[in-house]
């Protein structure tokens, strides 16, 4: 079973600049950003919005969220669908400096606040966490911090550190503190020039930050060829990806083959994992 892998990708707090480049295999780094247009919320406006995404497993099984957005162009609603019909739902609500998010599973309903600065999320709070993030445009440092609200553990924190290369996200650790037992994850990828129009979802997970990633500085065009993940104990776990492309440049689909190893000994099997993308 795929572990999850982009945990903490979703909260990337990094401000990037906005590319805007055609899908190709060369890479110009003079030429990969230039500022696109943005709302008075801080939205980019004039491309294509991502609308569907739908995950196929190894065993082929599915998970399907579709997204809506309001006459503004900002997210109003994901609807989530596993292959059991499992249905999940997000509506979000636009207000003054801040984002509702309402969400319902199996009948309960959660709410998460994001305060946001200068079109940036500085802060996220809801019924069992606490996230905060700190952007520094002078040296490309991010720092992101998490407090889970739990009764199994009083003392459960993330402390995310990145490094970027340009518009590139070379490597980012996740630092855990459990029970005063810390632990740490070294996320890292490799490029080798292939970009794509409007920009690419990073993170498996589709919500606020997959769909307004400008709000939470890593909108990239930046496609890498490979993620390895390295933690304690020897513990590798490594995807290669593929992807397909429109005819505008926005990316159709991306394909990840997963292996993992400890120490000497690798798993013998590749699980394959389909992401398609329709956006309109």
């Amino acid at each position: 079973m795929k572990t999850l892998k982009l945990i903490g990708m979703a909260f990337m707090a990094m401000t990037l600049s906005l590319s805007v480049s055609s899908c190709d295999d060369e890479d110009d780094d003079n030429n990969s950003s230039s500022q696109v247009e943005t709302s008075e919320d801080g939205i980019v406006v004039g491309e294509k919005k991502l609308v569907e995404v739908k995950e196929i497993e190894d065993d082929g099984s599915s998970h399907t969220s579709t997204i809506n957005y309001d006459s503004e162009g900002r997210l109003s609603s994901i609807v989530r669908k596993s292959l059991d019909n499992t249905s999940r739902l997000s509506t979000y609500e636009w207000g003054n400096g801040t984002i509702t998010e309402h969400r319902t599973e199996y009948g309960e309903t959660s709410t998460s606040t994001y305060t946001l600065s200068g079109n940036l999320v500085t802060k996220s709070e809801g019924d069992r966490m606490i996230e905060n993030y700190t952007y520094n445009k002078s040296n490309r440092v991010a720092t992101y911090e998490w407090k889970e609200i739990t009764t199994y553990s009083d003392d459960y924190s993330e402390y995310i550190t990145y490094t970027w290369d340009g518009d590139k996200l070379i490597n980012y650790i996740v630092h855990r503190t459990d029970n005063s037992t810390s632990s740490h994850r070294i996320f890292s990828f490799s490029y080798s020039g292939k970009t794509c129009n409007g920009y690419f979802p990073i993170d498996d997970w589709v919500g606020l930050e997959t769909l307004h990633p400008e709000l939470f500085g890593y909108r990239t065009n930046q496609l890498p060829d490979s993620m390895t993940i390295e933690q304690d104990g020897g513990y590798v776990e490594t995807s290669v990806y593929s992807y397909t492309f429109d005819d505008d440049g926005y990316v159709t689909s991306r394909t990840e083959v997963y292996t993992w190893s400890i120490g000497s000994y690798s798993d013998s099997d590749e699980e394959t994992y389909v992401y398609y993308y329709t956006w309109e």
